[in-house]
Formats: structure tokens, C-alpha cells, sequence
């Protein structure tokens, strides 16, 4: 499911930024695209590495602004904590839109899977923020709670690292709970405290105003993160209709 809201979170504005679409729906509401213009003026913040091939948040956060009329002041990553224990989820999410997370594991040494993630995480390899992940036996727990013997054990190859991470992602997300994450010492439970402390540095950079482009399921657990500081302001264009534009856009210029 995608969500759309666009939200007021202290005196800043969350925008919703599905991972897999190709471009940011534009909102429709003039009103609404007048705060936007406004509170532009603050600069924007963007998720990771910025949502346009990590292009630093000059790819379609830019355009999407630009888009609309609004100044294009780049206040760069909201994502600059260091979360310790906890950077280790990102090693299990957005498996098919981290590309480079294979390249950089495939330069970790070991001798099984199980040697090839943990010795990332130690080194801070295909982490949040590329920081290592502290408390390393607590860390090796967590794998050997979540995946079996054989799993651990497999050769690290390219395709058996590659199921891994996949398996991994299946755990963590597969059974979410947006309330939760999951049960104690589950890579749920795991994913779901992690990205708690991202939201709570992204409610601080923007409590004074400002910008942030998010994925787009992130929004309900900011409003459950932060229920008394949110606020729904408006939506973006359906989902569905942009898609659609941008696949006939494609077909016209193969025509």
C-alpha cells in the first residue's frame, strides 16, 4: 500500500516518496502547493543517500519542487545518526533498490554468510550511514535468532548472499507490525526501533520548519510516532494516474 498524505510535523512538512515509483505525484491543491512553496524557502531534507540513485537529493526531490515553483535549497540528509546497535537493519531493506549493497558485501571476506554480514556490520559495510554496528555478539544473536544453521552456514556466494538478504528483508517486513515491528528479538522488532530513531532525528532537523522527502510508508508511523506534532495538510496526485503519464511519456519517445 502507498500512502499520500502530505503531513505537517512541528512547523516542517513530511512528503510521502514511494522508493519504486519513478517520480514524486505533484500535489493538485493549489493551497496545498502554496505551504509547500512557503515553507521551501527553509530548504528540504532528503531520506539515505537522496531518492534519484542516490543522487543526494538532487534528483526528483529537486525536480518535484522545481515543479511546482518552490526554491531548491538543499539542506542535504536527514539521515546523519549514528543509530549504534541499530544500523544493521538497513543490511535487510529495499533489497532490489540498494544496488550497491551486494557490490560492497561482495568485498567482504569469509568464509559463510553468516561471516560475510557480521563482518560488514562490524565494519560499518552496507550500513546506515556506512557507521558499524556496536554490540557485535548481541548483533550475531539476532541472526541466529531469525535464520537457521543453514542459512548461516551457506558459502558466501554471490546468489546465496543475494537469498539471504532477500530472506532477511521477508522477516523483517513480511509481517510487520506498524505498532510494534514484532516480537522481542525478532529482525522486525529490530527494523521497527531503528527506523524510530531515524523519524525522531527527522521530527528534530525540521521542527523549526524545513522540508523532508520519505518514504512514503513511513507516514502512518509518524503520525503514531508523534500523534500530538502531526498534522495531514493535503495529498499528492493518485499514484496510479503519475505511473501511468510517465509510461506513456516512455512509449511516445520509443515511438
Amino acid at each position: 500500500m502507498s500512502y499520500n498524505e502530505v503531513l505537517r510535523l512541528g512547523k516542517g512538512i513530511v512528503i510521502p516518496s514511494s522508493h519504486d515509483a519513478p517520480s514524486i505525484p505533484l500535489p493538485t491543491d493549489k493551497n496545498l502547493i502554496k505551504i509547500i512553496r512557503d515553507e521551501a524557502n527553509n530548504g528540504y531534507y532528503y531520506e539515505g543517500c537522496g531518492e534519484d540513485n542516490c543522487g543526494g537529493g538532487e534528483g526528483r526531490e529537486k525536480v518535484f519542487l522545481t515543479s511546482i515553483g518552490a526554491p531548491t535549497i538543499n539542506n542535504r540528509s536527514f539521515d546523519d545518526l549514528d543509530l549504534g546497535y541499530y544500523n544493521g537493519y538497513v543490511l535487510f531493506s529495499n533489497i532490489e533498490a540498494n544496488k550497491d549493497t551486494l557490490n560492497k558485501l561482495s568485498e567482504v571476506l569469509g568464509n559463510t554468510v553468516k561471516d560475510v554480514i557480521v563482518n560488514a556490520a562490524n565494519q560499518g559495510i552496507a550500513t546506515q550511514n556506512n557507521k558499524p554496528v556496536t554490540q557485535i555478539p548481541r548483533f550475531i544473536k539476532l541472526l541466529e535468532n531469525n535464520f537457521s544453521e543453514e542459512q548461516l552456514n551457506q558459502e558466501p556466494t554471490k546468489e546465496n548472499i543475494i537469498q539471504f538478504l532477500k530472506d532477511g528483508e521477508d522477516l523483517m517486513w513480511g509481517n510487520y507490525d506498524i505498532n510494534t515491528g514484532g516480537p522481542k528479538g525478532s529482525l522486525a522488532e529490530y527494523a521497527k526501533k531503528g527506523t524510530h530513531y531515524r523519524r525522531k532525528n527527522l521530527k528534530n532537523k525540521i521542527s523549526k520548519g524545513g522540508i523532508a522527502f520519505i518514504g512514503d510508508g513511513h507516514i502512518p508511523e509518524i503520525q503514531i510516532d508523534f500523534p500530538n506534532d502531526t498534522q495531514v495538510i493535503g495529498t499528492l496526485s493518485d499514484n496510479n494516474l503519475q505511473e501511468q503519464l510517465y509510461r506513456i511519456k516512455q512509449m511516445m519517445r520509443i515511438i
